[in-house]
Order: structure tokens, then sequence, then C-alpha cells
């Protein structure tokens, strides 16, 4: 099968590609790259690559699209842990993932997780304990339909939702008040990955000047958000 690599660059963690089963780290410095994983069910194994994220320490967390839970592997691809519970579309269980599209990370090693079928984002902690859930089914603020890609920037975190063809900014410091959203994607097919260069000027948390871009398969769309 077709499988669409996920490529993650953030600070100075190295350069991280995951495809299908598989997840290749590229040292920024020295060009040197190793992977590491194998196709399975079992803890460590890995099936569907949907999306990869760093810790604080350096650890690299990998959502399984296919598995329907998330993989913890230390900087060198040791397994360490994994969390999330296959769950069918609408699961209410705690833990239960459907169809977990992206990661995002917060300064606290708090993870977020866009759990697409099940219209919400999933909360865990580093240790891969259940903190909370962000939003339900809808249309309305705080509510989500497929949300799909996920970036996070000075305690906000921006919510692409491949339903509702729109963007969420959601203040984590303020009991997840939304602050902002974008709703001009009609125009795109299946909006699916979400980058957000949000000013290095920006000081407050409301304000979230900076470039959106927003992929689809079959255009990249261009927004400017500047400060009111």
């Amino acid at each position: 099968d077709k499988v669409s690599p996920v490529i993650t660059a953030d600070g100075e963690n190295p350069i991280g590609v995951g495809i299908g089963h598989e997840v290749i780290l590229v040292n920024r410095d020295t060009k040197k790259s190793y992977k590491f994983g194998k196709r399975g069910n079992y803890p460590g194994q890995l099936q569907g690559i949907s999306s990869l994220a760093f810790s604080s320490v350096g650890n690299i967390l990998v959502a399984d699209f296919i598995l329907n839970r998330v993989s913890m592997f230390s900087s060198e691809g040791e397994f360490i842990l994994c969390f999330g519970t296959s769950g069918k579309t609408g699961a209410t269980s705690e833990h239960s993932l459907s169809n977990p599209s992206a990661l995002a990370i917060d300064a606290h090693d708090r993870v977020y997780v866009a759990d697409t079928d099940n219209h919400r984002i999933a909360v865990f902690n580093h240790e891969g304990c259940y903190l909370k859930s962000i939003g339900r089914k809808g249309e309305k603020l705080l509510e989500f339909s497929e949300p799909c890609s996920l970036a996070l920037s000075d305690g906000v975190l921006g919510v692409l939702e491949r339903g509702n063809k729109r963007i969420q900014f959601i203040c984590l410091e303020s009991d997840n008040e939304v602050i902002g959203s974008l709703n001009n994607l009609d125009n795109m097919t299946l909006p699916r990955h979400l980058i957000w260069m949000r000013s290095s000027e920006s000081g407050e948390s409301d304000d979230l000047s900076g470039d959106i871009l927003v992929a689809d398969s079959n255009s990249v769309y261009h927004n400017k958000l500047c400060a009111d």
C-alpha cells in the first residue's frame, strides 16, 4: 500500500520521519540517520504511523492510526511504554482512541492527541496516564468534527478540523478557552495538515499573529494572521 511519510523537525531534536511501521531519525549535525520499528501488534511494534513528537527529555512519541495507540521510545529507539486502547467511533472510555492523527506536547510534557474519529482532543501525561478530554462532536466553538492536525505555540493549541474545515485556537492556560478561529477553508477538498508559524513578537496569549499553512492532497492554503 502507498504510505505517506510523516515528518517532524522541531527545535534542536533530530529530524524524525515516520513511514508505515518505521521511524527514521536524522542527526542535524552529523546528518547520520538510523531507523527503528517492527511491524506488529505487540507493545513496541508499529503498523501505521500518523504523527511524531518529541518530549522535553528527547523521547519520541509515535501515534499509530491502525493500532489506535501512542508509543514512546527513547532517542535511541528503545521502547518505553504505550498508551491508548482501540475504541470504536464515539467511544466514551477515557483511554479509547479511534484514528489518532496528530500529537502535540506542551512545556509540561502533557501529550495532546487528535482523536479524530472520536471528535476530541485526548490529553495524557508523560507517563501515559489520562488527564482529560477537550471538546466533543459538533460545530460550535470547542466542538470538533474530525480534528486531524495540531500546532502548539506558547500555550495556544491550533486544531485543524477536517469535517468542519476550520481551525480553532485554544488557550490551554485559560480553561481551554477558544480565543480565535479561521473558518474559510471551504475550498479545500480534504484539509490534512496544519503548520502555524507564530510571530516571534507575539507576547500575549491572545495574539495569534503569524503565518498559517494548511495542506490537502491537491493544494496549500496560506493565511497571514495579524494582531488586532
